[in-house]
This record gives C-alpha cells, sequence and structure tokens, in this order.
C-alpha cells in the first residue's frame, strides 16, 4: 500500500500548478489541500469495486472494498523549524493517529501517516508577515540556524533519527513554484505503524 500512496503523491504534484501549491502552502497549513488533492489522486486509480472516502469515521483517508476499509490513512502538517524545535510533538501525533486507525479498522487493513513540512526557501520579509502563515517561526530558525538550507537540513535530520521506531517509512519531497517572490518545497514521509505503539 505505500507504493499506491507513494504513486498518488507524484499524480498530486503533477497535475496541479506548482505555484497554486506554493500559495497555499505559505498562507494555511497544507494538511487539507493536499489531503483533499491526494483522496482525488487515489480515487483515480481505484477498481470499480473500491472507493476512497474522506473523513470516514473521522480518520482522513479511506480505501474502502464494500463497506470494509483496506487503507487508512492520517496526515499531519508542519513547517521545518517545527522539526528543528519540536519534532517530537509532531512524532507523538503520528504514533497518535496511527493507533487510533489501527483501532478504527481491527486487524488487516494497512494503515499509514504522512508527514509534510513546508520548507521555504529563505526568510519572510516582514511587510508579509500578515499573508504568510508562521512567518515569523521561519524566521527565527533562519535566523537560529544561519540559512534556510541549514534548517531543512536539521528538519530531515531529526525525521529520520526517529524514522526507525516506525514499520515503514519512505520519504518524498515536492518541488512546488513560488508565490512573493519565495519557493516553496515541502519535506514529507509516508510511515507505517509504530513498531512499538508508544505515545510521546
Amino acid at each position: 500500500m505505500i507504493l499506491e500512496l507513494t504513486q498518488a503523491v507524484d499524480r498530486v504534484a503533477q497535475a496541479i500548478d506548482p505555484n497554486e501549491l506554493a500559495f497555499l502552502a505559505m498562507t494555511s497549513k497544507l494538511e487539507f489541500p493536499f489531503r483533499d488533492r491526494l483522496a482525488y489522486a487515489l480515487a483515480l486509480a481505484m477498481p470499480n469495486d473500491e472507493r476512497i472516502a474522506r473523513e470516514w469515521n473521522r480518520c482522513d483517508l479511506a480505501w474502502l472494498s464494500g463497506s470494509a476499509p483496506r487503507l487508512l490513512v492520517e496526515l499531519k502538517a508542519c513547517y521545518s523549524f517545527d522539526l528543528v524545535s519540536q519534532p517530537e510533538i509532531y512524532f507523538g501525533h503520528l504514533r497518535r493517529d496511527l493507533l487510533k486507525a489501527r483501532i478504527l479498522a481491527g486487524p488487516g487493513p494497512a494503515c499509514f501517516a504522512v508527514l509534510m513540512a513546508t520548507h521555504l526557501s529563505g526568510p519572510v520579509p516582514a511587510a508579509l508577515y500578515d499573508t504568510v502563515k508562521y512567518a515569523r517561526g521561519i524566521n527565527s530558525a533562519i535566523a537560529k540556524l544561519g540559512t534556510a538550507e541549514h534548517v531543512r537540513t536539521r528538519a530531515i535530520e531529526e525525521v529520520e533519527r526517529r524514522l526507525s521506531g516506525f514499520c515503514e517509512a519512505k520519504a518524498f519531497q515536492l518541488k512546488f513554484g513560488s508565490y512573493l517572490g519565495i519557493s516553496v518545497e515541502v519535506l514529507g514521509w509516508i510511515v507505517g505503524e509504530s513498531s512499538t505503539q508508544e505515545s510521546a
């Protein structure tokens, strides 16, 4: 199932205007816009007797065969600076989301979580603080680590240190366009269930 999810992520990136995704990522958390596009990308690949549901029993996405799920997916969005300053908070969210999905699914169906971290290529000018979501947090991390690239590198390192706690993990990167002169990238990871089922 991780292959199908990865392919659907690729289809989202190919199907939408990259500048639109840059706009969405900069002006709000990307979780809901990306979830909806991922759901549609999965739905386009479904056999006739199967379907994709959003917000199925309060789970973000469900791949259903009849009334039973084959796959449950939870999504969590953050920013690269979040993974530098408080990575364990977000990994705690992932573990809890996967545990919730397993309880909903029962034995058998696959359960995955998708973590997405919006990363801006540079600092946000003060004049754009009212437009760019979490601009102060972005700028604070860049000032602390020296460059946006250092923030990106550190965020990836913090995630990779924790991936061994999950049964499966697949990284992806989405190079979006730009908005207001700032380029945007989304760092992403698809993870299977926690090998320890512990919460943060």
